[in-house]
């Protein structure tokens, strides 16, 4: 059932076998997963259905160090959270991601990447994708002969999306998605707008006794589980156990100061641009495939990784059309309408579709058919490179002097990179142009801020708002938050779920693995229950 929290009265003590602290990717993936079994769930949402803005104000936050997007931005505070303004990009991690890197400080995950892969088959189906099928065995399905670049230094990637048939991307929102089924369950209650303000445990701080919670002018309670899952994202994970200070004046699972440390994100930055004589070999391939579902471009190698001393990295294609074509002022004229605006130049827009109308026509053809996107004769192809950060302790989030509407500390976000973060994207545009240019595909120019060895570099790179690595997995708790099985350290009954807990987090979009990881705890804590 779901229910308002705002409409309960004031002092509700609620007892459970389980409390979900956030309703997003993490948190409904577990939910899901006790529907319909003899134990009881409460889903803790900050949020109602809808993007509500005093609650969306809750994010508000300071911002330290490099510049960053004002905190209440990047997510978003309702049912479903940040799932619902994600594109559905996915791809699982490399097996590189998770082991440790000598040339990787910090790097290593107490799992190996072959214990996650029957989770990220049933992540795919969480996510409704469609077979977990990746690198050279999805080029091969979809019948693709790239060019032979040397293996020993860059590898073909697959990204997946999912799509609806001649209508490109469909991302999957979980709150409007599995609503119906949370509704429906008799042994799940999903509170909304029910804030946790702390979570509190016994005078050994190692078990939780109950979950505060208040509605923004409203009535505040307790909730009593046997177990807890704290999935808030990356940031949020790390201020409440930072505001769980009644007990630990540190913050609860902050014994060696490593809560909100190790702060990640996935940089982006237009790295360099091509000239080709001819770009069919590149756009027949390095493109979008099957009506938007693939997108295929390049990542570095492991030798070259190893060799050069980076983190990992991956280069996307973007083929951008004349700004007179047809194809030009189609695009822009779809993105005004996703937008819900009207240009200003509507007729003249137009115009340049019916002045080009073939060129246009064979566009809408290859979206409706799911053949590859082509540009005829791109006024520019760019280098797209994504790359990892790698694990840094003073990137940190810590709490602010200044509180919330809900009288609770604001966030205060210290976001740092380090020059090997510059030099992984380097590496990748350099490694990208010497292959295109052996094998004659065309040659590569980097941008200055690649090259330069000096500050203004991360002025030209871009967050992804992916907020990773607050909460880190290790087996020893003075090197994590959490342990393999994402127990915080000392705490029997309590768990973190979502990307706060990766140590390293590749150059992929987290999801995919949020969801792997929720739907291996979901295993784990039915055992524990069943056995509590």
């Amino acid at each position: 059932m779901i229910e308002d929290f705002r409409e309960r009265a004031d002092g509700a003590d609620i007892s459970c076998d389980l409390c979900i602290i956030g309703g997003g990717a993490a948190g409904v993936t577990i939910a899901q997963e006790f529907l319909g079994s003899r134990l009881s769930v409460c889903l803790l949402e900050s949020g109602g259905f809808d993007f509500e803005a005093e609650t969306q104000a809750l994010y508000e936050g300071e911002v330290a160090g490099l510049a960053y997007p004002d905190l209440d931005v990047p997510r978003l505070r309702y049912l479903g959270g940040s799932t619902n303004h994600w594109s559905s990009q996915c791809a699982p991690l490399d097996a590189l991601d998770m082991a440790p890197r000598p040339w990787v400080a910090d790097s290593g995950w107490p799992l190996e990447r072959a214990m996650l892969e029957p989770f990220y088959d049933r992540a795919h189906r969480v996510c409704d994708l469609g077979e977990n099928l990746y690198g050279d065995a999805r080029i091969k399905a979809l019948g693709l002969t790239p060019p032979a670049v040397d293996p020993a230094k860059l590898r073909n990637y697959v990204w997946q999306y999912r799509t609806t048939a001649g209508l490109g991307h469909a991302p999957l929102r979980f709150g409007s998605y599995y609503r119906e089924q949370l509704e429906a369950a008799d042994n799940l209650r999903v509170l909304l707008h029910a804030n946790v303000t702390s979570i509190v445990t016994n005078e050994a701080a190692n078990r939780v006794e109950h979950v505060a919670i208040a509605a923004l002018d409203g009535p505040t309670g307790r909730v009593r589980p046997r177990h807890v899952v704290l999935a808030c994202g990356g940031i949020e994970n790390a201020r409440v156990l930072l505001l769980s200070d009644k007990i630990e004046p540190q913050g609860l699972g902050n014994r060696h100061d490593l809560v909100g440390r190790y702060f990640m994100e996935h940089i982006t930055g237009f790295g360099g641009s091509m000239v080709t004589s001819d770009s069919t070999p590149l756009q027949e391939n390095y493109n979008y495939h099957e009506n938007t579902k693939f997108w295929v471009g390049l990542a570095l190698s492991e030798a070259v990784q190893a060799q050069a001393g980076v983190g990992n990295c991956a280069a996307l294609l973007q083929y951008i059309p004349n700004a007179d074509s047809g194809l030009g002022a189609l695009r822009r004229m779809w993105a005004d309408a996703k937008e819900g605006e009207i240009p200003d130049n509507l007729g003249q827009e137009i115009r340049r579709v019916i002045s080009d109308i073939d060129g246009a026509a064979v566009a809408v053809w290859q979206r409706l058919s799911g053949a590859a996107p082509r540009v005829d004769n791109p006024a520019e192809i760019v280098l797209d490179i994504r790359a990892e950060q790698v694990p840094n302790p003073d990137s940190r989030v810590m709490l602010a002097a200044d509180v919330d509407a809900l009288g609770l500390r604001r966030t205060r976000l210290d976001w740092r990179l380090g020059d090997q973060d510059r030099r992984s994207m380097a590496v990748m545009g350099r490694t990208l142009g010497e292959e295109f240019g052996r094998l004659g595909l065309g040659r590569v120019r980097l941008e200055d801020w690649l090259l330069d060895q000096g500050d203004g570099w991360t002025s030209e790179v871009v967050e992804s708002s992916h907020h990773m690595g607050t909460t880190r997995m290790a087996t020893d708790p003075r090197q994590g938050v959490v342990d393999k099985d994402c127990r915080v350290h000392g705490v029997d009954n309590l768990f973190v779920a979502g990307s706060s807990v990766f140590p390293a987090g590749g150059h992929v979009n987290p999801t995919l693995t949020i969801v792997a990881l929720a739907l291996r705890l979901a295993d784990q804590l039915k055992n524990r229950l069943g056995r509590a």
